[in-house]
Protein backbone atom coordinates (compact mmCIF):
# COMPACT_ATOMS: atom_id res chain seq x y z
CA UNK A 1 0.00 0.00 0.00
CA UNK A 2 1.11 3.54 -0.71
CA UNK A 3 1.26 4.80 2.89
CA UNK A 4 2.38 1.54 4.45
CA UNK A 5 5.87 1.40 5.88
CA UNK A 6 8.42 -1.38 5.39
CA UNK A 7 11.27 -1.58 7.84
CA UNK A 8 14.65 -2.55 6.52
CA UNK A 9 14.29 -5.93 8.25
CA UNK A 10 10.95 -6.47 6.47
CA UNK A 11 12.50 -5.45 3.15
CA UNK A 12 15.39 -7.89 3.63
CA UNK A 13 12.95 -10.72 4.37
CA UNK A 14 10.75 -9.78 1.40
CA UNK A 15 13.71 -9.68 -0.98
CA UNK A 16 15.22 -12.91 0.32
CA UNK A 17 11.91 -14.78 0.09
CA UNK A 18 11.10 -13.48 -3.39
CA UNK A 19 14.56 -14.34 -4.71
CA UNK A 20 14.70 -17.80 -3.07
CA UNK A 21 13.75 -19.55 -6.35
CA UNK A 22 17.05 -18.30 -7.81
CA UNK A 23 18.85 -20.90 -5.74
CA UNK A 24 20.95 -21.60 -2.70
CA UNK A 25 24.06 -19.83 -4.01
CA UNK A 26 22.08 -16.63 -4.50
CA UNK A 27 20.55 -16.97 -1.03
CA UNK A 28 24.01 -17.33 0.50
CA UNK A 29 25.16 -14.21 -1.32
CA UNK A 30 22.19 -12.27 0.08
CA UNK A 31 23.02 -13.54 3.57
CA UNK A 32 26.61 -12.37 3.15
CA UNK A 33 25.47 -8.95 1.94
CA UNK A 34 23.15 -8.55 4.92
CA UNK A 35 25.45 -10.05 7.56
CA UNK A 36 28.85 -8.75 6.46
CA UNK A 37 27.99 -5.05 6.17
CA UNK A 38 27.89 -4.74 2.39
CA UNK A 39 24.91 -2.37 2.61
CA UNK A 40 25.05 1.20 3.93
CA UNK A 41 21.35 1.42 4.69
CA UNK A 42 20.10 4.73 6.07
CA UNK A 43 20.29 8.39 5.16
CA UNK A 44 23.08 10.22 6.91
CA UNK A 45 24.48 13.74 7.01
CA UNK A 46 26.96 14.16 4.16
CA UNK A 47 25.82 11.02 2.38
CA UNK A 48 24.86 11.40 -1.26
CA UNK A 49 21.25 10.83 -2.29
CA UNK A 50 19.89 7.91 -4.25
CA UNK A 51 21.20 4.37 -4.35
CA UNK A 52 24.30 2.81 -5.84
CA UNK A 53 26.17 -0.46 -6.00
CA UNK A 54 29.89 -0.62 -6.57
CA UNK A 55 32.02 -3.65 -7.31
CA UNK A 56 35.73 -3.48 -6.54
CA UNK A 57 38.03 -6.17 -7.87
CA UNK A 58 39.00 -8.57 -5.10
CA UNK A 59 36.64 -7.00 -2.57
CA UNK A 60 32.96 -7.64 -1.89
CA UNK A 61 30.44 -5.30 -3.55
CA UNK A 62 29.30 -2.23 -1.67
CA UNK A 63 25.69 -1.03 -1.75
CA UNK A 64 24.67 2.49 -0.82
CA UNK A 65 21.01 3.10 0.04
CA UNK A 66 19.05 5.92 1.61
CA UNK A 67 16.36 3.68 3.09
CA UNK A 68 13.24 5.52 4.30
CA UNK A 69 10.87 2.61 5.06
CA UNK A 70 8.91 2.67 1.79
CA UNK A 71 7.99 -0.17 -0.54
CA UNK A 72 9.97 1.57 -3.29
CA UNK A 73 13.02 1.37 -1.03
CA UNK A 74 12.50 -2.41 -0.72
CA UNK A 75 12.49 -2.67 -4.53
CA UNK A 76 15.61 -0.47 -4.64
CA UNK A 77 17.31 -2.87 -2.22
CA UNK A 78 16.49 -5.76 -4.59
CA UNK A 79 17.75 -3.74 -7.56
CA UNK A 80 21.08 -2.83 -5.96
CA UNK A 81 21.61 -6.40 -4.74
CA UNK A 82 21.23 -7.49 -8.38
CA UNK A 83 24.21 -5.27 -9.19
CA UNK A 84 26.08 -6.80 -6.25
CA UNK A 85 25.40 -10.33 -7.51
CA UNK A 86 26.55 -9.36 -11.00
CA UNK A 87 29.74 -7.89 -9.55
CA UNK A 88 30.39 -11.10 -7.60
CA UNK A 89 29.94 -13.13 -10.80
CA UNK A 90 32.59 -10.96 -12.46
CA UNK A 91 35.19 -11.75 -9.78
CA UNK A 92 36.27 -14.85 -11.70
CA UNK A 93 37.05 -12.81 -14.81
CA UNK A 94 40.25 -11.01 -15.67
CA UNK A 95 40.28 -7.41 -14.61
CA UNK A 96 40.12 -6.11 -18.21
CA UNK A 97 36.99 -8.22 -18.81
CA UNK A 98 35.12 -6.75 -15.84
CA UNK A 99 34.07 -3.53 -17.58
CA UNK A 100 30.65 -3.59 -19.20
CA UNK A 101 28.10 -1.24 -20.71
CA UNK A 102 25.20 0.33 -18.83
CA UNK A 103 22.51 -1.78 -20.58
CA UNK A 104 24.29 -4.94 -19.43
CA UNK A 105 24.87 -3.48 -15.97
CA UNK A 106 21.13 -2.98 -15.52
CA UNK A 107 20.16 -6.54 -16.50
CA UNK A 108 20.66 -8.41 -13.20
CA UNK A 109 19.40 -5.49 -11.14
CA UNK A 110 16.24 -5.01 -13.17
CA UNK A 111 15.65 -8.76 -13.16
CA UNK A 112 15.86 -8.79 -9.34
CA UNK A 113 13.44 -5.92 -9.13
CA UNK A 114 10.97 -7.67 -11.47
CA UNK A 115 11.11 -10.92 -9.49
CA UNK A 116 10.46 -9.11 -6.20
CA UNK A 117 7.65 -7.07 -7.80
CA UNK A 118 6.00 -10.22 -9.19
CA UNK A 119 6.13 -11.76 -5.74
CA UNK A 120 4.58 -8.65 -4.17
CA UNK A 121 1.80 -8.60 -6.79
CA UNK A 122 1.12 -12.27 -6.14
CA UNK A 123 0.81 -11.61 -2.40
CA UNK A 124 -1.27 -8.43 -2.66
CA UNK A 125 -3.97 -8.28 -0.01
CA UNK A 126 -6.68 -7.00 -2.35
CA UNK A 127 -7.43 -5.78 -5.86
CA UNK A 128 -6.56 -2.15 -5.05
CA UNK A 129 -3.10 -3.10 -3.76
CA UNK A 130 -2.49 -5.35 -6.76
CA UNK A 131 -3.49 -2.58 -9.18
CA UNK A 132 -1.26 -0.06 -7.39
CA UNK A 133 1.70 -2.44 -7.68
CA UNK A 134 0.99 -3.13 -11.36
CA UNK A 135 0.75 0.62 -12.05
CA UNK A 136 4.08 1.15 -10.31
CA UNK A 137 5.61 -1.67 -12.34
CA UNK A 138 4.33 -0.17 -15.60
CA UNK A 139 5.73 3.26 -14.70
CA UNK A 140 9.11 1.71 -13.89
CA UNK A 141 9.11 -0.33 -17.10
CA UNK A 142 8.38 2.77 -19.17
CA UNK A 143 11.26 4.62 -17.53
CA UNK A 144 13.64 1.69 -17.99
CA UNK A 145 12.73 1.24 -21.64
CA UNK A 146 13.33 4.92 -22.38
CA UNK A 147 16.49 5.16 -20.26
CA UNK A 148 18.25 1.93 -21.17
CA UNK A 149 17.25 2.01 -24.84
CA UNK A 150 18.55 5.57 -25.21
CA UNK A 151 21.84 4.54 -23.59
CA UNK A 152 22.08 1.56 -25.94
CA UNK A 153 21.49 3.79 -28.97
CA UNK A 154 24.11 6.26 -27.79
CA UNK A 155 26.71 3.54 -27.18
CA UNK A 156 25.98 1.91 -30.53
CA UNK A 157 26.43 5.27 -32.27
CA UNK A 158 29.75 5.84 -30.50
CA UNK A 159 31.10 2.41 -31.45
CA UNK A 160 29.93 2.73 -35.05
CA UNK A 161 31.45 6.19 -35.46
CA UNK A 162 34.75 5.58 -33.68
CA UNK A 163 35.91 3.44 -36.59
CA UNK A 164 35.49 6.35 -38.98
CA UNK A 165 36.32 9.45 -36.96
CA UNK A 166 37.93 10.72 -33.79
CA UNK A 167 35.37 10.94 -31.00
CA UNK A 168 36.10 13.90 -28.72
Amino acid sequence: QENETYTYEQAKAMVKEALAPLGEEYGKLLDRAFNEGWVDVYENKGKTTGAYSCGVYGVHPYVLLNYTDTLDDAFTLAHELGHAFHNQCCNDHRILNRDYSMPLAETASTFNECVVMASAIGKAADKAEKLALIESQLQDATQIICDIYSRFRFERMVFENREEQFMD
